[in-house]
């Protein structure tokens, strides 16, 4: 699996890992990109704002989400770009660097499939790789002291509750540091074995789906109360302040959908990642699988899954 698509579920580089607990955290928040500002101005001025909001409210999130989640450096600081450049300029080893960037997709050719056995792709299904197209953003750690070495990463969420989102995002990062420093887990292989004994509580849990990430299938099933031949365990659809509040608040009992760029496209599709995250600790639960599927909704494949790994 190439680094960089490793490093959104385990650490790059082990001794890397352990900067992030040695050193301060630098945070630089999103800033509007000029080309998009030029473009709304002159093309679709009424696109600008909403634009200037999103970008307002996944930093206010963001901040939120570092300020309640993130533990594990010696001290946080909030950044300037222009700050953060000089960081990194001068090599500075004290500081650990978190921001939003963008990384090429890998383009898969025709003998690309994702075999569900592996729960996400297996490393022969990687190998397919030919190219790079479009881009994914994603929250990357790196050390000052070597800047272009990233540490770990965590792409953002294109489909569901931007609060939600962003507080995964924050919560994955982490964990996948204090996985690797704390308890040895720097390989895929590793983790998938972690998720494993995990995911056999999710029957123990309420799954908790939202309207706008539901499939059309999957709804009609749903409608139809037949639901239960595809998942036997407690279910419940809930509106986004509900599930913003149980995931805020670290409720425990509970787990939720995350469906995050997988960093790749095929025949000019975007492929996803679906986890099934603890609302208690923002820990994975289930991968059930890489699709582009229907615009990165949740389907009846995810939720039977979901439902054979359960205990």
């Amino acid at each position: 699996m190439p680094v960089g698509l490793q490093a959104q579920f385990v650490p790059a580089d082990k001794e890397l890992a352990h900067k992030v607990k040695e050193c301060k955290l630098a945070v630089v928040f999103l800033e509007e990109d000029e080309k998009m500002v030029q473009y709304f101005t002159k093309k679709e001025p009424e696109g600008l704002e909403k634009y200037q909001t999103v970008v307002s409210e996944f930093n206010t999130f963001l901040k939120e989400a570092i300020e309640e989640e993130w533990n594990i450096s010696k001290k946080i600081e909030f950044v300037t770009s222009s700050q953060v450049e000089h960081l990194r300029s001068s090599k500075d080893p004290d500081y650990c660097i978190l921001e939003v960037t963008k990384q090429k997709n890998y383009k898969m050719n025709d003998f690309y499939s994702s075999n569900p056995r592996y729960g996400f792709n297996s490393l022969s299904d990687w190998s397919y790789h030919r190219s790079f197209v479009g881009k994914s953003s994603m929250l990357k750690l790196s050390w000052a002291g070597n800047p272009k070495q990233e540490i770990a990463l965590s792409y953002v969420p294109e489909v569901g509750i931007p609060r939600v989102g962003i507080r995964f995002m924050v919560q994955h990062l982490e964990n996948q540091i204090v996985d690797c420093v704390d308890h040895e887990i720097a390989k895929v292989k590793a983790l998938k074995k972690s998720v494993e004994v995990r995911g056999e509580s999710i029957g123990q849990k309420t799954v908790l789906l939202y309207d706008y990430i539901i499939g059309k299938p999957l709804k009609k099933q749903i409608e139809k109360g037949k639901l239960e031949k595809f998942y036997q365990y407690p279910l419940e659809v809930v509106d986004s302040l509900k599930l913003e509040n149980i995931v805020v608040n670290h409720r425990d009992g509970y787990a939720y959908p995350i469906i995050v760029p997988a960093g790749a496209e095929n025949h000019g599709k975007e492929l996803y990642n679906y986890f099934f995250v603890d609302s208690a600790d923002g820990r994975i639960l289930s991968m059930t699988g890489m699709s582009g599927g229907e615009n990165g909704a949740i389907n009846i494949y995810h939720l039977y899954k979901l439902n054979k790994e359960a205990k």
